[in-house]
């Protein structure tokens, strides 16, 4: 008898006869009348001493037998399968017959191979993210302490040199007879390292709100005509010729 793609096999114990069904002689490749041991050698050599164990369990304890293991059949290919039993004793206890069911599970086996597959890979992704993410994380620190002590580095001398500008026009101030374009270019020369130092503040600024701790803005108005004509004063100066104000 045949069920729902399930097979039947019936072992008469004291004969040593096993009468399997039409879908185990196809999933096993056995024929219609077999021997216990005929039926066992199908079964994979992995998976073998644990099914015979399993049938004498049974059979000694008189308790519903359940396994699944492989079987090879006779063209090589591997099968999954899920078996079940019961035996049945005689009226003075001995056990006579083994009947249960044999079921191809192979389909359903591959099915969760895949699935634990391809959550493996899931999982590994997924750490294999975590691992960028932190490293991304620590990049980004490095890059920030990096970029905070270059700052505060080139500040120091910035600051160094607008007090040596700022000591030189002094001294011009209380000379006489000295060219105005010395003055001019000292008075260039300190509204460029001003302008420097607002920079190197800036880039610290920078560094602390992607630090995530947060500035304090300060606004103020300017002059963006004056502004412009500085930025071209200094270039005429460094570049002469190029750039000319009108």
């Amino acid at each position: 008898v045949d069920i729902a793609n399930i097979g039947f096999f019936s072992w008469d114990i004291p004969a040593n006869r096993v009468e399997v069904s039409e879908h185990m002689i196809e999933d096993w490749g056995l024929s219609p009348i077999e021997t216990l041991e005929s039926c066992i050698e199908r079964i994979h050599p992995d998976d073998r001493g644990r099914v015979i164990g399993l049938i004498q369990e049974s059979i000694v304890n008189k308790s519903e037998y359940r396994a699944e293991y492989r079987v090879v059949r006779p063209d090589g290919k591997i099968l999954d399968i899920k078996a079940k039993g019961r035996v049945h004793c005689g009226v003075q206890g001995e056990p006579v017959r083994f009947v249960g069911t044999s079921m191809d599970v192979s389909e359903l086996k591959n099915l969760l191979r895949e699935r634990d597959a391809a959550l493996a890979a899931l999982t590994t992704t997924h750490e294999e993210l975590k691992q960028s993410e932190a490293e991304l994380q620590e990049e980004k620190l490095l890059r920030e302490h990096f970029v905070s002590t270059l700052c505060h580095d080139l500040r120091t001398p910035m600051t160094a040199v607008k007090l040596c500008i700022h000591f030189a026009q002094r001294i011009t101030q209380r000379s006489d007879g000295l060219p105005a374009k010395l003055k001019e270019t000292l008075a260039r020369a300190d509204r460029s390292a001003s302008r420097t130092i607002e920079m190197i503040t800036d880039l610290l600024d920078v560094s602390r709100i992607r630090a995530v701790e947060g500035i304090v803005l300060d606004l103020t108005d300017i002059n963006i005509s004056d502004t412009v004509s500085d930025a071209l004063s200094e270039l005429e100066i460094l570049h002469a010729g190029r750039f000319k104000k009108d």
